[in-house]
């Protein structure tokens, strides 16, 4: 079977499916391409989200210890205060 192009060129089958073919592994080969880069931007995210979830914890244990600092200065300016006799508001 012979397809006529609107020039008046023949195209046939064989030439057709060879065209749609490298049509999709054209397409095939774009996909792919995205896909790898977005498998790269995914393990670049996972390492971010990780020192992040590291960053959190660090911060959350200096506070804890800032915690207990702050509390061992109020009962040491509370013991202060008790042995000077002074006023509290």
């Amino acid at each position: 079977m012979v397809i006529k192009k609107s020039k008046g060129n023949k195209i046939t089958i064989d030439k057709l499916a060879q065209i749609i073919n490298d049509g999709f592994n054209g397409q095939m080969k774009y996909m792919d391409e995205k896909f790898e880069k977005m498998g790269k931007d995914m393990g670049e995210m996972k390492s971010d989200v990780s020192a992040l979830k590291k960053d959190v914890r660090d911060i959350k244990n200096n506070l804890q210890e800032n915690a207990k600092t702050i509390n061992k200065l109020e009962m040491r300016v509370d013991y202060v205060e008790n042995v000077l006799a002074v006023k509290k508001d």
